[in-house]
């Protein structure tokens, strides 16, 4: 069986939409592109789209 994956926008509460990797099956986020969008593109003020 293939593990498939999805993207999940969060938004916070100051309105900033953050895109979050999830593993479709069980829902939980996956650590590593997270942590990509979170220090390299969100701390640079750039989009991950």
């Amino acid at each position: 069986m293939a593990i498939g994956y999805r993207v999940e926008d969060l938004r916070l509460e100051s309105g900033e939409r953050l895109p979050l990797l999830v593993n479709a099956v069980s829902g939980i986020p996956l650590w590593e592109p997270t942590l990509f969008v979170v220090t390299q593109l969100r701390a640079t003020n750039r989009e991950a789209r």
